[in-house]
């Protein structure tokens, strides 16, 4: 109880101490939504029980991305591209893009500054060296986000991340600066992508794959025209069961033949709003 206690009143001071300006409409228009599908890519350096249905929930959600063109945002853990290279090459080929999940998975709310800087930026690094890839989006594990964490998203140049918004006054981007960073001008913010869901509950909750299915369907209503939002699966999550390869098909297929739901990167969402 102490400890629910202590993080509800970091969690709020954080929100008084982070300023946020709402952005307009998405680039799908105001008669659509413009939906970001990531992936948290992280393998058996989240939990070990991934390791066994890691790659199947890989390779089937690359060749049902693959199938109906959709391109989406991986965040990956940055010690897959030492030990796994070969499918972070895959995703380069394909153009689905590349974003940070720290390098070692480590948690930022039970993570000092200074390893957190030291993670955060040897991730950048990381890909830029072997992959040639500048990373410019972030999502953290657990969603776990804190002032700090965008300060130094802020001070390493990244431009969005992507975070469950559990109110849903807050479903459409905005720009997030700390408020010493707002006061002196020393960063432009952060963009922040907001989550309506990922396939978590398919673990929390033990939710069918039917019931997680209406779940994404359900979100993307018209309450979201002109508005900017994601949804987020885990490849070991998927790759578990068939049914959830199933519903994950069925769900890209319905995005993918919608006339009123396009999809994006986030680095295009985030070029979007850099830009008009």
């Amino acid at each position: 109880m102490i400890m629910k206690n202590i993080y509800k009143i970091r969690k709020k001071w954080r929100d008084l101490t982070v300023y946020r300006q709402s952005l307009g409409v998405g680039p799908a228009g105001e008669n659509n939504v413009s939906l970001v599908i990531y992936l948290d890519y992280e393998r058996e350096f989240a939990v070990e029980e991934a390791r066994h249905s890691a790659e199947k929930g890989f390779n089937s959600i690359l060749d049902i991305l693959s199938e109906y063109n959709v391109k989406a945002t991986w965040n990956c853990v940055g010690l897959i591209g030492q030990h796994y290279p070969k499918t972070i090459n895959q995703l380069i080929e394909q153009d689905q893009e590349i974003s940070s999940h720290t390098y070692s998975h480590i948690v930022p709310l039970r993570t000092n500054r200074y390893e957190l800087i030291n993670d955060i930026s040897h991730v950048k690094k990381f890909f830029k060296k072997e992959f040639n890839k500048n990373i410019r989006g972030f999502h953290s594990p657990q969603d776990a986000w804190s002032k700090s964490l965008l300060e130094i998203l802020e001070k390493l140049n990244f431009d969005y991340d992507i975070a469950v918004e559990s109110n849903r006054s807050k479903h459409n981007a905005c720009r997030l600066s700390t408020l010493k960073y707002k006061l002196f001008s020393l960063g432009k913010g952060i963009i922040r992508i907001p989550s309506l869901s990922d396939d978590w509950r398919f673990m929390s909750d033990n939710l069918s794959p039917d019931k997680m299915l209406q779940q994404w369907k359900g979100a993307l209503d018209e309450f979201y025209f002109g508005k900017t939002i994601a949804v987020g699966f885990h490849p070991w999550v998927i790759g578990q069961d068939d049914a959830r390869i199933e519903v994950f098909e069925s769900f890209v297929k319905s995005v993918a033949l919608s006339q009123h739901i396009k999809t994006y990167t986030g680095s295009e969402i985030a070029n979007w709003y850099t830009t008009t």
